[in-house]
């Protein structure tokens, strides 16, 4: 009778620690399906990043190719807005090399183009260029030049090139509440990117494309009102037709005019500068995964070599396309250079 009940004692130890041992084989086996199902979807998400990113980096230098065709066919290349269906990568190559391609398409570009050769560069504008643009007296005009490196010149520890336009804010010059006031909406008048080489600018402010507040800093207000009623009936092609188109005095300019006449250096008659903002969205199943935002600045030579003076990747907010399409940052930089 003992052993009978000891038996039946040890059978039942034997399955409650069978039953022990199962739980915990099936928590460990939900805990590991759980994990990797986790990995797997982070693994997702980081690659639709990676081909967000990639599509917007293409779309990039697809824009660059762009824009150097057309100045290489003298043609004013496309500004503006426009968007993009990307075609797909293949999905499978068949056991005969035949390629199946998606059924739907997988990415989605938005491209904007904006000429940055109409903007006055903070970096290399005069004293008085700057009084007149930003509306400061001149001592602070003085004073913001006087803390930018002057070419050819090594600069003192003071001296530092501005990485932006908000700049001008972060090192004390201008309040942003004043700084909106000169540019309402950033970037539209202002850069500090659109010069290849800060040690040698030349040629990097187009009057031809320039708005009047530009040329109204860069010559005066009458005359920036000539140089837009000229070039609505065609295209001033030199300094001489400038002068000649408005009749104005070099003497009542701000730029500083050389004394043999020729045009000032900042002065372009072509621009050779363009911000490009591209949003890119990585989708499966018609389902955007990722978006990526890519800014950039390009200056090209005569030659047509293209250089990027500016550089920022940041993720995107994909219900914000018309905001990302016009070029206005909005987003929080994740890489710059």
């Amino acid at each position: 009778m003992n052993m009978a009940r000891q038996n039946n004692n040890r059978r039942g130890a034997a399955l409650v620690l069978a039953v022990g041992l199962l739980a915990i084989f099936a928590a460990l086996g939900t805990t590991y399906v759980a994990y990797m199902t986790l990995e797997q979807r982070r693994s997702n998400d980081y690659v639709a990043k990676v081909r967000a990113r990639q599509m917007a980096d293409s779309a990039i230098w697809a824009s660059v190719g762009e824009i150097q065709a057309a100045l290489a066919g003298g043609e004013t290349p496309a500004m503006g807005p426009r968007e993009e269906e990307l075609v797909p990568v293949y999905q499978k190559v068949l056991a005969k090399s035949t390629p199946v391609a998606w059924e739907r398409r997988d990415g989605r570009v938005l491209v904007s183009v904006e000429d940055e050769s109409a903007k006055l560069n903070i970096n290399h504008a005069s004293p008085r260029v700057l009084q007149a643009m930003l509306a400061i007296d001149g001592q602070l005009a003085r004073t913001i030049r006087s803390r930018v490196p002057r070419p050819g010149e090594a600069p003192s520890k003071d001296q530092q090139w501005f990485s932006s336009v908000d700049g001008l804010v972060a090192r004390g010059f201008l309040t942003r509440d004043a700084l909106n006031q000169v540019e309402p909406r950033p970037g539209a008048l202002l850069t500090a990117h659109s010069v290849a080489d800060n040690l040698n600018p030349r040629a990097y402010i187009n009057v031809n494309a320039a708005p009047k507040e530009v040329l109204a800093a860069l010559f005066n207000p009458e005359t920036a009102e000539r140089i837009v009623t000229a070039r609505a009936q065609q295209p001033l092609m030199d300094f001489a037709g400038l002068l000649e188109a408005t009749q104005a005095d070099p003497a009542t300019f701000n730029l500083e005019v050389p004394a043999d006449g020729a045009a000032p250096t900042e002065i372009a008659f072509q621009s050779r500068s363009f911000r490009i903002v591209c949003t890119a969205e990585a989708r499966k199943a018609g389902e955007v995964q990722a978006a990526c935002r890519v800014e950039a600045v390009v200056v090209l030579s005569d030659t047509g070599v293209a250089e990027i003076t500016y550089w920022k990747e940041m993720p995107a907010v994909v219900e914000e396309r018309e905001t990302a399409a016009s070029g206005l940052n909005t987003q929080h930089p994740v890489a710059e250079s």
